[in-house]
This record gives C-alpha cells, sequence and structure tokens, in this order.
C-alpha cells in the first residue's frame, strides 16, 4: 500500500518482540483523542503510530541536511534484526504516492513491500493497476485499498474531521470492503497484513451517519483502549460526517 503501512516492518517488530502493544501504551493517556483545534474532530492515534510518529519527529533534521537524516535512519535500519532490514531498502523512486507510507517523512527512501505482493507495503513497484504478485488475492485487496476514492491524508482536513495521524485514514466503506477482502484471500500474508492494519496501527475510519452518543458495545480481548463495535446513534438529529473504529481483524 503506497501511502502509509510498513506492514511486514510493524508485523516483525511486534512478533519478534522489539515492539508489543504493552510496551507501547506505557506513556497511552486519554490526550490521544484531544486536538487543540476547536471545529475540528481528531482521529485516534494508536499506541503503534504514537511510536512511529517519535521516529519520524523532526528532531532527525534540526540543523542537518537530507543527507545527513537520511543516514540517521540508515544506521537506525542497520541496527535491526536482519529479517527487518530486509524489509527495509533504501530506494531511489519517483512512483506515485498513495496509500501505504506510513513513516512518510521517509516515503522517498525507505520501501517496504511484503514478498510476493506488489501492492502490499510502503509504496507500491506495480508497473500498472494490472500488476500483481503471487499472492494475487492479497495483492489485489491492497491495491483496491489503495484507489479508495475517498480519504483523508495525514495531516489534512476534510468534513470537519482531522487526521492527526501519520498516514492516510479512509472512508468506512474502504476498510470494510479491505477487512472482507484479506479474510476471504485466507492466506498467512493476508493475515499477516490485516492483523497489522486493524490490530496494531487500529486507524479510525470516516463515514456520514446519524450523531454517535455513546458506546454500546465494547471489543473484547483487549486489555487497555477497547475499541467500539457497536454505537448508539441519535436517529433523531440530522446525519454528519464522524469518525469510527474499525473491527479488529
Amino acid at each position: 500500500m503506497r501511502q502509509g503501512v510498513l506492514l511486514g516492518f510493524l508485523f516483525l517488530l511486534k512478533f519478534d518482540g522489539c515492539l508489543t502493544e504493552e510496551t507501547l501504551t506505557e506513556d497511552y493517556t486519554e490526550s490521544d483523542y484531544i486536538d487543540n483545534s476547536i471545529d475540528l474532530i481528531p482521529t485516534y492515534v494508536s499506541p503503534t503510530e504514537r511510536f512511529l510518529q517519535k521516529l519520524s519527529n523532526p528532531f532527525w533534521s534540526i540543523n542537518r541536511t537530507d543527507k545527513e537524516a537520511r543516514n540517521i535512519i540508515e544506521r537506525f535500519i542497520l541496527g535491526l534484526p536482519r529479517p527487518i532490514q530486509n524489509l527495509l531498502l533504501p530506494v531511489e523512486r519517483s512512483a506515485k504516492q498513495g496509500f501505504g507510507d506510513i513513516l512518510n517523512r521517509f516515503k522517498d527512501n525507505i520501501h517496504a513491500i511484503y514478498p510476493g505482493t506488489l501492492w502490499c507495503g510502503a509504496g507500491s513497484v506495480a508497473k500498472n493497476e494490472e500488476d500483481i504478485g503471487i499472492f494475487k488475492y492479497t495483492d489485489y485487496c491492497c491495491r483496491d485499498h489503495d484507489n479508495c476514492s475517498n480519504n483523508i491524508n495525514a495531516g489534512d482536513e476534510k468534513y470537519s474531521l482531522k487526521n492527526n495521524g501519520i498516514f492516510t485514514r479512509s472512508f468506512c466503506d474502504c476498510d470494510e470492503t479491505f477487512y472482507k477482502c484479506l479474510k476471504n484471500a485466507n492466506s498467512l500474508i493476508s493475515q499477516k497484513i490485516g492483523t497489522t492494519y486493524f490490530n496494531l496501527l487500529r486507524p479510525q475510519c470516516f463515514r456520514y451517519d446519524y450523531p454517535i452518543t455513546r458506546c454500546n458495545k465494547y471489543a473484547r480481548n483487549r486489555l487497555y483502549d477497547n475499541k467500539c463495535i457497536e454505537y448508539d446513534l441519535d436517529l433523531n438529529q440530522n446525519k454528519t460526517w464522524q469518525w469510527f473504529d474499525n473491527p479488529n481483524f
């Protein structure tokens, strides 16, 4: 995926023990939902995304040239386990930017694509829309999600919603289709991608619906920061654009 997900990187960090939900929640506060903007509604930023925000923090480039900043990132990558290094290869590219570069500050220098796919990861190595990898059904899912017609890019505002995260948020129909597509693909790769995107990165989606009054049901099997899986809506009010939690994969 071209605009935000370094899925292989995150999966290996999580399952190699370098990155866990426990270590990422040490500094979690309700401020993740709070924004200084009065009229804009910010999205939720997960502990994983906040961890990645720290990696892409502007301090990397303060009083440093772009080349020096890239060298710092490259040294960081070289200090990671070899399987992760293999997923993070410096490249020179001018490909169309889209869904998948979670560290979009370094999206022109760091490349991560799941083996056997051309669309699933940071950036796309597909030559055209019909170019698909070995895991074609999973690749179809990532390609179609890349091409979602309604997104809010990192740092952008739309419908009085603020994407204060570092990767794109999608229209709920697009995330729902992506979820079902990965489930139907039913491969090891699709399971890894689904788990990383929906459970670890856990972006909210947005849709036009009746106002949310409260969460009626939370997801189970989470020790903290539960997702809402069933909302109470005020059917007597006008519909509005809102953020909604995606289900766990």
